[in-house]
C-alpha cells in the first residue's frame, strides 16, 4: 500500500516474521533478514510506525495503531493475557499497591490500575504443565477474570 492510500492507521505496516534469533548464543542478529532491527514483528511503512503498547514497559512490544484501537491500547497478546476489563480516567488509590493512580475495572467491576493487574496476570500464566490454564482472578472478590461473559 502506498502513503497516498494510507488513512494513518498502520494497515499500511506490513507484518513480518522475524528469524533473526540466534539458538546458538541465545540473541538476536543484527539484523533481521527484513532489515527492520527491532525484532517486533513489523516492518514500518513510509507514513506510519508502530506504536507503543499501554504496556509497553511490561511487554516491550509496539504494533500499528489499528490494532491499538481494537484493544483497548494494548497489543493482542496484552489483550488476551489481561483478559476483560475497561480503562478509565478515574484516579483513585489502587487496593493492591496503595498508589494514587488511573484504575480499571474488571469484570466483577472492582477497580485496580493497569500496573498491578498485569503482574496479577502475568505472575502465574506459565506453567510446566501445558494442559492447565491460566485465569486471572480479582484480588479482591477471586473471581474470573477472562473473556467469558
Amino acid at each position: 500500500m502506498s502513503s497516498l492510500n494510507c488513512n494513518g492507521d498502520g494497515t499500511c505496516i506490513k507484518e513480518c516474521y522475524c528469524e533473526c534469533f540466534n539458538e546458538d548464543t541465545n540473541k538476536y542478529d543484527e539484523n533481521c533478514k527484513c532489515g527492520h532491527r527491532h525484532h517486533n514483528g513489523f516492518c514500518y511503512s513510509i507514513c506510519c510506525f508502530p506504536i507503543r503498547c499501554r504496556n509497553y514497559k511490561f511487554c516491550n512490544e509496539k504494533v500499528p495503531k489499528w490494532i491499538l484501537d481494537s484493544y483497548n491500547g494494548m497489543s493482542a497478546n496484552c489483550a488476551i493475557q489481561l483478559g476483560r476489563h475497561e480503562i478509565t480516567d478515574i484516579i483513585n488509590n489502587c487496593p493492591v499497591c496503595l498508589e494514587d493512580t488511573k484504575m480499571i475495572i474488571l469484570k466483577c467491576k472492582h477497580m485496580v490500575c493497569n500496573d498491578c493487574w498485569y503482574q496479577i496476570c502475568n505472575k502465574d500464566c506459565f506453567y510446566e504443565n501445558t494442559d492447565e490454564i491460566y485465569i486471572p482472578l480479582c484480588p479482591l472478590c477471586r473471581n474470573k477474570n477472562n473473556w467469558t461473559c
